[in-house]
């Protein structure tokens, strides 16, 4: 189902390190070492799995990019805004200085 107006705002208030659209949420992380990423990204992988709901990522050294989408719809559902919950909650349990790149 499409996430409506309403919950984008108040993904958008909650999770302030995102940019949010209709169509999209995008963040990038930035973690203490490539080892750092490659953790948050496993961790990710078996959210994604849980979920059934995957990401389009990249991972250059240190940082990780997320975009997120459901295709389905074209454009954004509650599935993105729950994955995106899970990320910022792995992130900040892996270092405390992941931090918005």
């Amino acid at each position: 189902m499409p996430s409506s107006p309403e919950q984008r705002d108040q993904a958008g208030e909650a999770m302030p390190e995102w940019t949010i659209s209709e169509e999209e949420m995008t963040r990038s992380y930035a973690f203490d070492s490539f080892a750092t990423a490659m953790q948050f990204m496993t961790s990710m992988a078996e959210v994604s799995e849980d979920l059934n709901h995957h990401p389009t990522w990249t991972n250059t050294y240190n940082r990780v990019t997320v975009q997120l989408t459901t295709h389905d719809i074209g454009g954004l559902s509650d599935l993105d805004l729950r994955w995106a919950g899970h990320a910022d909650q792995i992130a900040a349990g892996l270092t405390d200085s992941a931090k918005d790149q």
